[in-house]
């Protein structure tokens, strides 16, 4: 954000998060036994972090429930790491109209071990909007929105 010259460019940057874990509505028990074993409490520390950027928006609370404080018309670039595949589709559905042609979408652990629930639930979603994602060497996903 310091290369970029943030707060010059007038556009927003949006980090969702629950900073307690898991959501149990709607991960199985399986992701909320190993999201919120790695997980920490880091609210204070990511607002510290982002405090010099005005545009930059912490927004707490389980998608897709907070998908509705996003309120850009436009996404230049969307990073999923939900690590669960009911939000990740709900974010990628509700989120897919305004993410602009071209623009990347990075998908965290879409061909990681153990999220294959997570990489099939995704790979539908691509087919319907007759896409393909990138299998990267990382285990993440990558999806370009089609102009």
């Amino acid at each position: 954000m310091h290369h970029l010259d943030w707060n010059g460019t007038g556009r927003k940057f949006y980090l969702l998060d629950t900073f307690t874990g898991a959501d149990p509505q709607s991960a199985s028990k399986k992701e909320i036994e190993a999201l919120n074993y790695f997980y920490e409490d880091n609210l204070d520390e990511a607002r510290k972090n982002f405090s010099q950027w005005p545009n930059a928006k912490v927004i707490v609370g389980f998608v897709p429930g907070t998908l509705s404080k996003i309120d850009s018309k436009k996404i230049a670039y969307l990073h999923l790491d939900l690590n669960s595949r009911p939000p990740e589709l709900a974010a990628l559905t509700k989120l897919w109209d305004r993410i602009t042609p071209g623009a990347p979408i990075l998908l965290d652990d879409y061909a990681y071990r153990g999220y294959r629930d997570q990489k099939l639930g995704i790979d539908e979603f691509a087919k319907r909007m007759g896409v393909s994602v990138l299998s990267l060497p990382t285990g993440q996903g990558l999806l370009l929105k089609p102009a």
